[in-house]
């Protein structure tokens, strides 16, 4: 219970944290807004810096990938967690359109996002990982897509630690996918960032 009441007490506390965190980043600006309808409906994080959530959360899918028709800039979908010692958790988000490929990415429940990626498999609360939650949501992250192969999200907490997602089709990118990551990241000038390989292998039973 003690728990709960300090989730909840975070989750509101946060939202007095700055949102321009990333405003004077070279690397946030530039970007191209992506048409949601193109994109496939399921990927996996298969590279990523580390975090405090990815410590406790080995593996995340993106799934449903859906977009209205008359606002290519919006879209939904559904963000299942996967982690050693428990089952996954599912949430879903709203993605937000801020212009040259920022996206604000809204949950539809705050709260199950903060349950999803700050408890341990302990059951005990992961407050950096919280911290981490808090400013995901609150700040634009920039987004990255060929559409066919890779789905890559940059963002940068207010630490200046830089966060990056590259979400892939399979859960073994090919050589050439993961230099084309690379790439791109290159272009938004993030030449040195290392990525891990992620654990999806691992968790997820075909």
């Amino acid at each position: 219970m003690n728990q709960i009441l300090l989730l909840v007490f975070f989750l509101f506390a946060s939202q007095s944290l700055a949102s321009n965190i990333c405003k004077n980043k070279q690397f946030l600006r530039g970007g191209e807004d992506i048409d949601w309808k193109k994109v496939p409906d399921e990927w996996y994080l298969t590279m990523n810096t580390y975090s405090q959530i990815t410590e406790d959360v080995p593996c995340v899918t993106i799934q449903n990938v859906s977009s209205h028709d008359y606002h290519y800039m919006d879209a939904y979908f559904s963000i299942e967690n996967f982690y050693f010692d428990r089952l996954p958790f599912q949430f879903k988000l709203h993605v937000q359109g801020k212009g040259d490929g920022k996206y604000l990415y809204v949950a539809d429940s705050e709260l199950d996002v903060y349950f999803a990626t700050s408890i341990k498999g302990n059951g005990k609360f992961n407050m950096e990982a919280a911290q981490e939650t808090s400013e995901m949501l609150q700040t634009p992250r920039l987004t990255i897509t060929d559409y066919e192969t890779y789905l890559i999200m940059v963002v940068c907490l207010e630490n200046e630690n830089l966060l990056v997602w590259a979400f892939t089709r399979t859960t073994r990118p090919l050589q050439n996918v993961r230099n084309e990551i690379a790439n791109q990241l290159k272009k938004k000038g993030i030449n040195s960032v290392h990525l891990d390989d992620s654990s999806c292998d691992e968790v997820l039973i075909k």
